[in-house]
């Protein structure tokens, strides 16, 4: 699967899949959003961070029933490895995850990455909330 490119403002979500590479396109610093609704959703996330963390992101965001624990995963990791100015979030709620993507990181990163086209319902809400920042 490609990336699909959601426009908000002068700014872009780079949408995708879990599998998906993340595209050259993609300037930095950015910021990724994982989904985590599932054992699996987060073992697949974790193997990307490293790849993630070489090509410049700055921030990690977790949504979904598995959001916290995923987010756990990840600080432990990067603590691990001296990562220590890369931020992680969570939330559960998927709704307040993609309105903090689009409104809170979209005002400090220069890209927006989102890798749940796997999960349309989410997908429709990165789209909801990008189209309010046209207006």
């Amino acid at each position: 699967m490609s990336f699909e490119k959601i426009q908000f403002g002068e700014k872009e979500i780079f949408c995708g899949s879990l599998g998906d590479s993340i595209p050259d396109a993609v300037p930095r610093p950015f910021a990724v959003l994982f989904p985590a609704f599932s054992e699996q959703d987060r073992r697949k996330g974790m193997l990307l961070l490293d790849s993630f963390l070489e090509r410049g992101c700055g921030e990690f965001q977790c949504a979904g029933k598995e959001a916290e624990v995923m987010h756990d995963d990840m600080d432990g990791y990067l603590e691990k490895n001296g990562w220590k100015r890369v931020l992680t979030t969570f939330d559960d709620n998927v709704v307040n995850a993609c309105e903090y993507h689009v409104f809170g990181v979209g005002k400090v990163s220069a890209c927006l990455v989102a890798l749940v086209a796997d999960y349309p319902e989410v997908v429709s809400h990165l789209k909801r909330f990008a189209a309010q920042c046209e207006g």
